[in-house]
C-alpha cells in the first residue's frame, strides 16, 4: 500500500536554509504509527549513546546531523556538527 500525503507546506525559506513539513497517512493505520514510534525510540537511544560517547552536545553547535549505518556486526553512527556563520 502506498503512503498517502495528507498535506505539505513550506514553513520557512531563507537565503541559507529552508524548512518544509509533510504530513503522511500511514498505509497500515495505527499499527504503522505504533511501529514507527517504537523504531524512533530505538534510533533516539542510539543517537544519545553516540553523543555521550563523543562527549558532544547539540547545544554546542548551530546544527547537528546524525547518520546511521547498520552493519551485520554493529551500528555505525556519524555525527556532523557545524556553525552557521
Amino acid at each position: 500500500m502506498p503512503i498517502a500525503v495528507r498535506s505539505h507546506r513550506s514553513i520557512s525559506t531563507g537565503p541559507v536554509d529552508a524548512m518544509y513539513e509533510v504530513v503522511l497517512d500511514p498505509s497500515g493505520g495505527q499499527a504503522d504509527i505504533d511501529a514507527l514510534r517504537a523504531a524512533l525510540a530505538v534510533v533516539g537511544s542510539y543517537r544519545s549513546a553516540a553523543m555521550r560517547a563523543l562527549k558532544k552536545r547539540e547545544r554546542d553547535a548551530d546544527w547537528t546531523m546524525v547518520e546511521y549505518d547498520v552493519k551485520p556486526d554493529g551500528v555505525v553512527v556519524r555525527v556532523h556538527q557545524g556553525a552557521c556563520g
